[in-house]
């Protein structure tokens, strides 16, 4: 099983984009030929919840996924995560992260599908470990992140501030 989560720096995207492909559909379509499971997830944005409320959705999606792991012929012992941007960076919290309690999806969760009727998991004896992720230009160091853009963002320092001091 490959849970797919998109990027979208936390505030927005969704499950049918993946930033890399122009054809992301097609994409998962040849991993689900080649035998893959293939979950694209949307989890609440920046905007709708604080973290960590991301990560908890992406965790509630993976038990949802081994909760019915029988109805979409997954092989619950065999998961990972993939995604890019903020996905990746939820892709790797996610794969390292393991029974993480401060992580943990609020109880009872509510998985909602469209065209299917609302499922709700109350179970938390359902794992979210995952045996790997794949993280395409993840953001993990949130310490440096301001300094890092004012040294290479289009507004650095330098360009703004003139010989004597003043700007």
């Amino acid at each position: 099983m490959i849970v797919h989560i998109h990027g979208g720096a936390w505030l927005n995207g969704e499950s049918r984009f993946g930033a890399p492909f122009v054809d992301f559909p097609g994409v998962l379509a040849s991993l689900a030929a080649r035998g893959y499971v293939v979950a694209s997830i949307d989890y609440r944005l920046s905007g709708e919840a604080a973290f960590p409320a991301a990560v908890q959705d992406v965790k509630a999606a993976i038990r949802w996924l081994r909760y019915r792991a029988s109805d979409y012929e997954i092989d619950p012992a065999r998961a990972m995560t993939w995604g890019e941007s903020a996905g990746g960076h939820l892709a790797g919290l996610a794969a390292v992260s393991c029974n993480a309690q401060h992580l943990e999806p609020a109880q009872p969760f509510k998985i909602v599908i469209p065209n299917f009727p609302p499922d709700i998991v109350t179970t938390s004896e359902i794992s979210d470990c995952v045996q790997g992720g794949v993280t395409w230009y993840g953001a993990f160091d949130f310490a440096t992140i301001a300094a890092q853009a004012r040294r290479t963002g289009p507004y650095r320092e330098t360009s703004l501030t003139r010989p004597n001091g003043g700007c």
